[in-house]
C-alpha cells in the first residue's frame, strides 16, 4: 500500500516445489512502504515470514567515471564534428577546382585532371 492509501496487488502462481519455498517478488513501486506489504495464500499454505528489501541503484553524475566517461563523449563529438565539417569543406573545394578551369597543374602542383 502506497502512504497516501492507493492499493496495489501482485497475484502470484508458485507451483510449490518442496516444502519450503521461497518466493522473491521484483520491481514493486519505489515508493511502497514495506511496513504494509501483505502476503495471503490459498488454504493449506503456511506463511512463515515476509521480508523485504529495497535495492536503489544511485547514480552520482559528479562521481569520476561519470566526468571521465562525459569527457570522452565531448571528445568524440568534438572529432565527428571536425571531421564532417572537414567533408563538407574538401567536398566545396572539389566542386570549385571542377567547375574553374583555369586551374593547371602548374599553379598548384595538383594534377586537376586528376581531381576532375
Amino acid at each position: 500500500m502506497y502512504e497516501k492509501g492507493a492499493v496495489v496487488t501482485r497475484n502470484l502462481d508458485a507451483g510449490l516445489l518442496s516444502e519450503t519455498t521461497y518466493i522473491t517478488v521484483k520491481d514493486l513501486p519505489v515508493g511502497i512502504d514495506s511496513m504494509t506489504l501483505q502476503v495471503q495464500s490459498d488454504e493449506g499454505i503456511e506463511i512463515l515470514s515476509v521480508q523485504s528489501e529495497r535495492y536503489e541503484r544511485i547514480v552520482d553524475n559528479n562521481s569520476a567515471h561519470i566526468i571521465i566517461a562525459k569527457n570522452r563523449l565531448q571528445g568524440i563529438e568534438d572529432s565527428l564534428n571536425l571531421y564532417n565539417t572537414n567533408i563538407v569543406v574538401l567536398s566545396e573545394e572539389k566542386k570549385l577546382i571542377k567547375t574553374n578551369n583555369k586551374f593547371s597543374s602548374a599553379d598548384s602542383g595538383v594534377d586537376i585532371a586528376m581531381l576532375k
